[in-house]
């Protein structure tokens, strides 16, 4: 069997998956991410629009469809997290860090699936932990920290 693309299995069972667990969950943030997953399945469709560009000196025509530019596509949010990447790299100053990853208990996703503001709680609960471990080695500093939550891998 060929492999097939995240688009291609959204675009076949998208409507069967909103079902189910719309059927389980709270509409908290339904909105956004139908509105999200929607865009992502007609990205690049030229009935969504495109722009036409034509030769001068041949008259050939060439259609380049629009893209979504969801972060949620997996080909428009890459594009937009490597340009976030580049923009944040620039900004940054040159120092030695470190590179902390907290991840979600089994136990939680449920509830944080369910109350996307817990989110925020989650990753300022991550940034005091992180200044609480400094803190108790007698490291006298106040370090900038870049956190990141990457929700699409959230199972729950």
């Amino acid at each position: 069997m060929a492999a097939r693309s995240i688009k291609t299995i959204f675009r076949d069972f998208w409507y069967i998956i909103f079902a189910e667990l719309s059927s389980r969950y709270s509409k908290l943030h339904w909105d956004s991410i139908v509105e999200n997953v929607e865009k992502m399945i007609g990205c690049g469709d030229p009935s969504n629009g495109y722009a036409e560009y034509v030769c001068p000196k041949c008259g050939n025509k060439k259609q380049v469809p629009f893209t979504c530019k969801s972060r949620f596509c997996t080909s428009c949010g890459k594009i937009y997290i490597d340009k976030w990447i580049e923009k944040t790299v620039r900004n940054i100053f040159d120092v030695p860090h470190r590179h902390l990853i907290f991840t979600i208990p089994q136990e939680l996703r449920k509830i944080i699936f369910n109350d996307r503001t817990l989110i925020k709680v989650m990753m300022d609960c991550a940034s005091r932990a992180a200044l609480e471990v400094l803190q108790s080695r007698g490291i006298d500093a106040v370090p900038g920290m870049l956190v990141i939550v990457h929700t699409f891998y959230m199972k729950h």
